[in-house]
Formats: C-alpha cells, sequence, structure tokens
C-alpha cells in the first residue's frame, strides 16, 4: 500500500503544477457556493455529472453506431435462440449459440476501445484534481514541547491541527482537549475530515479526506459516509445511464 501511495504522489506532483492554469479557474469558484460541505458536494456533483455527459457524447461520436445497432439486435435475437435451444435440452445448438455470442461481445469490446481510451485519458486529467482538494496532505512542524502543528486550509478556511505523538500508542489529533485518532474526524465549519494517516517518521505530515455525504444507512465494508470517490461514482453511474439512453447507446 506504501508503493501504491508513493506512486499516486510522484504522479501528483507532476500535474499539479498545471491545477492553477486549467481546473482551480473553472472549479474553485464551486467550492466557494454556500459552506465549506456544500461547496464540496456541489463541486462533487457538478464534475460528475458533467463527467457521464461528456463521455456518453465521446461515446456516441467515437463509436460507429450502425454497427453498434446492428451488434445490439443480434444480440438479442441470440438470447432468444440460446434461450429456446436451453428449453429444447438442445447442448449443440446452445454451444454454438455461446460461441456466436463471444464473438459479438469481442466485436461489442473493439467498438467501444476508441471511447474507452478517451474517458481514461479525461479520468486522469479530471481526477487528480479532486484527489488533491478533498484529500490534502498537510505539513507538520515540530514544536519544542515535543507536538506537531498544521494547518488545513480549504475554500478559504483554516483548521489548526496539532499532533501529539503518544509514547505508548499510535499518534493522535488534538482539538480542544479532545484525541481523535486514525479513522475519526475532525470538523471544519459544518465539513467533516476524515483522518487518513498520521506520518511523523520521514515526513512529518498529515493526510485527511472530506466526508461528502453522510449514508441514512451503512453499508458493508464502507460504512455510512461517502468521501469525493464514493460520492463520484455515486452520481456518475445513474446519470452515464441517463445520458446513454438519451442518446441510444444503452
Amino acid at each position: 500500500m506504501a508503493d501504491y501511495n508513493f506512486m499516486i504522489d510522484m504522479f501528483l506532483r507532476l500535474v499539479e503544477p498545471l491545477f492553477p492554469y486549467t481546473f482551480d479557474p473553472l472549479l474553485k469558484p464551486l467550492l466557494t457556493l454556500g459552506g465549506p460541505h456544500t461547496g464540496a458536494l456541489l463541486t462533487v456533483a457538478v464534475i460528475s455529472v458533467g463527467l457521464s455527459a461528456m463521455l456518453m457524447v465521446l461515446k456516441y461520436f467515437l463509436m460507429d453506431m450502425d454497427k453498434y445497432e446492428e451488434v445490439k439486435t443480434r444480440r438479442k435475437d441470440l438470447n432468444k435462440k440460446m434461450k429456446k435451444a436451453k428449453k429444447d435440452n438442445d447442448p449443440d445448438a446452445t454451444g454454438e449459440h455461446m460461441q456466436e455470442m463471444m464473438a459479438l461481445q469481442k466485436d461489442m469490446f473493439a467498438s467501444q476501445m476508441k471511447p474507452m481510451l478517451v474517458s481514461m485519458v479525461i479520468f486522469f486529467i479530471v481526477l487528480p484534481w479532486m484527489y488533491v482538494t478533498f484529500t490534502p496532505i498537510v505539513d507538520l512542524t515540530p514544536q519544542t514541547d515535543g507536538t506537531y502543528t498544521g494547518t488545513l486550509e480549504h475554500n478559504g478556511y483554516e483548521l489548526d491541527l496539532t499532533v501529539v505523538n503518544q509514547t505508548d500508542g499510535e499518534p493522535v489529533v488534538v482539538m480542544d482537549d479532545t484525541e481523535y485518532a486514525v479513522g475519526d474526524g475532525v470538523v471544519m465549519e459544518d465539513l467533516t475530515w476524515s483522518i487518513r494517516a498520521i506520518s511523523l517518521e520521514n515526513a512529518q505530515t498529515i493526510r485527511l479526506s472530506a466526508v461528502i455525504l453522510h449514508l441514512p444507512f451503512t453499508l458493508p465494508l464502507i460504512g455510512d459516509t461517502l468521501g469525493w470517490f464514493g460520492t463520484y461514482f455515486l452520481f456518475i453511474l445513474p446519470f452515464s445511464l441517463i445520458f446513454g439512453r438519451l442518446l441510444g447507446i444503452q
């Protein structure tokens, strides 16, 4: 996992200097609409809906729609034939239809390759901005009393953090005489920041992640909150289906 984070950080160091000239002028004004939480939710929602619309439009123009419709019609016909073959207990016909179905799936995948590559390029351009914005790393400064201090800056707001390196346990953030360990959340105005990692060895840093959505239920392995990535998928999946149906490519 450490190597994985190292690769992400290296990639971000390469692209982050471009943000002030690309996404900051376009997307940062969204962050200022309302408080920190409202701005964060609105920004992720607009990016998700905008990307889903853009990707579906690109898919529509980059795909061979005539071939796509032909393959889709043949696939529906094959599904009917396979059901009939299974009902008639005809393994030879079932196997033949299965092979043809696999060939159709291959043709479908090939026709979607170009829009998939373009989509990946767009994802790798936009997602790093959201990662840096909503999963920031705060540098910590050692103090004479043995603590470490740093300031999280977001949307014009600041949150002062004090990290105490406990001798009998893991480092914790101390705010208003309350200790917050990794996995807990600290609050800036109306936006909660989950503490993801505290490092006091090589580089003294703390990584936080904005909690964008509070769910009315608990999901297995996820919990009852979503960060920017979970919220992004929550929006982009249904809107991709909607835009795809409107364009006739679903």
